[in-house]
C-alpha cells in the first residue's frame, strides 16, 4: 500500500513538473518582498546610524552613515557593464542595498569590490546581469539578492560567505555554473529552487545544513557532491532533479527530512557511508537495505517520513 501511494504521488509530481515553467509567472507575481516599496535603512547592517540620504554620485544614489560608511540605495544608469565603487567621497562602499539593482535589465555586468560586506535583500532582483564579480569581504547573501536574475550562467560565491538566504537564486533559469568554497555554512530554504539549467553541484566541507526545497526543481541536475560536515538534509532538498542519477550520503549526516529526493526518477544508487543506526520514524531501517545502493535509492524516493541517526 505504502509503495502504491507513493507510486501515484510520483505521477501526480510529474504532472507538476511538467507545469512548472507555468507556475513561475504566477510566483514571481506573487513575491511578498516588494522591491519597489524599499527605502533607505535608518541603520546599516553594522548598526551604524544614517547621516544624509538621497545623495548621487554618477549613476549612484547612496547614504553615508555614522561609522564613515556608505550604501548603495539605487543605480540609476543603464550601463551594460558598471563597477561598484570602493569609496565615494571618501567614505568606504560597504552595502549594496535593498533593490538598489531590481529590474536593471541593460546591466549585463557587475563588479562588487572587497570594500563590500553586505548584499541587501533582492538586492538585484530581476535584474539583466548575465555575469557577477562578487568581491571577497562579502559575509552573507541575503534572502532574494539574485532572485529571478534569467540570464545569470554562472556565479562564484567567495569563501568569505557563511550564508545563503532563502530564496537567493531562486529560479534563476539560465544558472549552469555554481561554486562554492569553504566557509559557507548554511544553503538556506529555497536558495537555487528553480535553476533549472544548473547541472552539477559540490557542496564544501564547511556546510552543515541543507535546507527545505533548497535545490528543489534542478532539473538539469546531474551531479551533487555532499560535504562531509553536512548533518540534515531538508524536506524537498532535491526533489524534482530529474536527471540526478546518484548520491552519497556522508557519515555526517544524522537527518533526511520528507521527500528529500522525492520525484528523482533516474536515481539509481545511493551510497550510505554509515547503514546502521538509521530510522524511518520510529521503525528501524534494516542496515542490508542500504547496504545495496540500487535497494537503498529506491527507498530514498519512496520514504513517508524523515530518516534520522543516532
Amino acid at each position: 500500500m505504502r509503495r502504491f501511494l507513493k507510486i501515484c504521488s510520483f505521477v501526480l509530481a510529474l504532472v507538476v513538473m511538467v507545469s512548472t515553467f507555468a507556475a513561475c509567472k504566477k510566483d514571481e507575481t506573487e513575491n511578498k518582498d516588494d522591491p519597489t516599496t524599499f527605502t533607505t535603512a535608518e541603520n546599516n547592517p553594522d548598526g551604524a546610524k544614517v547621516v544624509d540620504k538621497d545623495l548621487k554620485f554618477g549613476d549612484f544614489y547612496y547614504a553615508t552613515y555614522d561609522d564613515n560608511t556608505v550604501t548603495i540605495t539605487n543605480y540609476a544608469g543603464d550601463s551594460e557593464t558598471v563597477k561598484v565603487p570602493i569609496e565615494i567621497d571618501g567614505k568606504t562602499v560597504t552595502t549594496i542595498g535593498e533593490g538598489s539593482f531590481y529590474q536593471k535589465e541593460k546591466t549585463k555586468v557587475v563588479e562588487i569590490p572587497d570594500s563590500v560586506t553586505h548584499l541587501g535583500q533582492n538586492a538585484f532582483y530581476s535584474s539583466g546581469i548575465s555575469n557577477i564579480v562578487l568581491g571577497n569581504g562579502i559575509t552573507e547573501i541575503k534572502k532574494g539578492t539574485f532572485n529571478s536574475c534569467d540570464n545569470l550562467k554562472s556565479v562564484t560565491i567567495p569563501g568569505s560567505v557563511t550564508s545563503i538566504g532563502e530564496e537567493a537564486f531562486y529560479q534563476c533559469r539560465k544558472l549552469e555554473s555554481v561554486t562554492l568554497n569553504n566557509g559557507l555554512i548554511t544553503i538556506s530554504d529555497y536558495a537555487f529552487y528553480g535553476c533549472f539549467s544548473l547541472k552539477s553541484i559540490h557542496i564544501p566541507d564547511t556546510v552543515t545544513r541543507i535546507e527545505n526545497q533548497a535545490f528543489h526543481s534542478c532539473q538539469a541536475l546531474e551531479n551533487v557532491i555532499i560535504g562531509n560536515s553536512v548533518t540534515v538534509i531538508g524536506t524537498e532538498a532535491f526533489t524534482a532533479c530529474a536527471k540526478l542519477k546518484s548520491i552519497n550520503i556522508p557519515k555526517s549526516v544524522t537527518l533526511i527530512k520528507i521527500d528529500a529526493f522525492w520525484v528523482c526518477p533516474k536515481l539509481e544508487s545511493a551510497v550510505f557511508e554509515e547503514t546502521t543506526g538509521w530510522r524511518e520514524g520510529d521503525d528501524e531501517i534494516s542496515p542490508e537495505i542500504l547496504e545495496d545502493p540500487a535497494t537503498a535509492a529506491e527507498y530514498l524516493k519512496t520514504y513517508t517520513q524523515p530518516w534520522s541517526r543516532k
